[in-house]
């Protein structure tokens, strides 16, 4: 008798550790992911390797935001700061005399105040 209650209590005890480091691993995983923009965990989820280095996860992220075909301000697809499609591209003027004058382009969110040009950078 004293051996099948020692087995319970076993079984009792390791299951109740088994669920508790379950709810903390869920936690802990949830807060992680909580810190993840959608678009990368929807990346993330696509994405069909088990493991990703950091060199991985800087290309797969890069392949979300980045048109390797292009070339110059016309290889982003989506605003590398915030994820957002607002881009906007246009040209601008750089005066720094009246003999002295040039144009550039740029490129800039929508959304945020992430802009890029291929002037200053």
């Amino acid at each position: 008798m004293n051996a099948i209650i020692t087995l319970a209590v076993g079984i009792l005890a390791g299951w109740l550790i088994t669920a508790l480091y379950y709810r903390k691993s869920s936690r802990d995983q949830r807060h992680l992911l909580e810190k993840v923009p959608e678009e990368v965990r929807k990346a993330l989820k696509e994405d069909q390797r088990d493991r990703l280095t950091v060199r991985e996860l800087n290309e797969l992220l890069e392949s979300k935001t980045i048109d390797k075909t292009k070339t110059g301000l016309e290889v982003f697809k989506v605003c590398p700061k915030c994820g957002s499609s607002h881009l906007s591209k246009g040209k601008n003027w750089e005066v720094s005399s009246p003999d002295d004058a040039f144009q550039y382009n740029e490129v800039w969110c929508a959304d945020c105040d992430w802009s890029k040009n291929d002037l200053f950078g």
